[in-house]
């Protein structure tokens, strides 16, 4: 099994390996007490379930897991009180919804995760991915940040029953 153990606020040991990892910039927090916009990594394994990457920027990693490319007009919606809070949208949209085409390379790579997916409790926190880090290795808003060439091996490795293991407190 390839599965991911986070560490620390900072580290993760992957296959035998340490290698750097960004959490919220608010720490960890309980799962109960995850609210959207917290900046908090909730404290609960997290399990991929599909892949984002953007084909104008990266290699397509193989891997089981379901793959779309991020296209210019994606969407992920923030806003609690809609519909289709933590879900894909495309752009524009009525409500709040995070622009998955960035200019900058934080989501290069996005593995969506089971948080509070697919059946979204609003309020409750959306859009835990795990994604590529901060350029300054900065906290994220409540992911989890790997460095590009680590979260490529991560995904490339990923078998079915691996989840990304967080420390049962911190």
């Amino acid at each position: 099994m390839a599965s991911i153990y986070i560490q620390s606020s900072t580290e993760a040991c992957f296959l035998g390996q340490k290698i750097p990892v960004s959490i919220g910039k608010n720490g960890f927090c309980d799962p109960s007490k995850k609210v959207e916009g917290d900046y908090k990594t909730p404290l609960v394994p997290l399990k991929p379930l599909m892949l984002f990457y953007r084909p104008d920027r990266v290699i397509r990693p193989k891997t089981w897991l379901p793959t779309f490319p991020i296209l210019p007009r994606d969407g992920w919606c923030d806003a609690p009180h809609d519909y289709y809070y933590n879900q894909f949208v495309m752009h524009p949209y009525k409500n709040s919804a995070e622009n998955l085409y960035r200019k900058d390379h934080r989501y290069d790579y996005i593995l969506v995760t089971d948080y509070n997916y697919p059946d979204a409790l609003p309020y409750a926190g959306s859009a835990i991915f795990i994604h590529v880090v901060h350029d300054d290795h900065s906290p994220t808003a409540g992911c989890l940040g790997f460095l590009r060439q680590d979260l490529y091996r991560i995904i490339s490795a990923l078998q079915k029953k691996d989840v990304f293991f967080l420390p049962k407190s911190f």
